[in-house]
């Protein structure tokens, strides 16, 4: 969960073991200050689980008022039903070299 470029919160699921394609399907939940919502976002990245060696970003999404299209629709409307679970397939986009994500990732 970031908020004006800072990580405020963050969360991991399972590792999916022996898949290229894995199906997560699990909830995430953050406690938000109504007063802070329009200033956060949810930065989303799947990563290769290696044993041997660094994990590696496969890909990113973003969900939230500065997100593009899906990811910004998703946001409005888990604000419009706070207490539903809402799920969507998100696509993810390749990584450009930033290193603040890269060392919000790695922690």
């Amino acid at each position: 969960m970031m908020c004006d470029g800072r990580r405020l919160k963050k969360r991991k699921t399972s590792t999916k073991r022996n898949t290229l394609n894995p199906v997560y399907n699990e909830a995430i939940v953050f406690d938000v200050p109504p007063e802070s919502i329009d200033q956060i976002h949810l930065s989303i990245a799947v990563m290769d689980y290696d044993r041997i060696g660094h994990n590696e970003v496969i890909g990113v999404c973003q969900v939230g008022n500065q997100a593009e299209r899906l990811g910004r629709d998703h946001w409005s409307e888990m604000l419009s039903y706070p207490r539903k679970p809402i799920a969507h397939w998100h696509s993810l986009v390749e990584v450009r070299p930033d290193p603040h994500l890269l060392h919000f990732m790695e922690e």
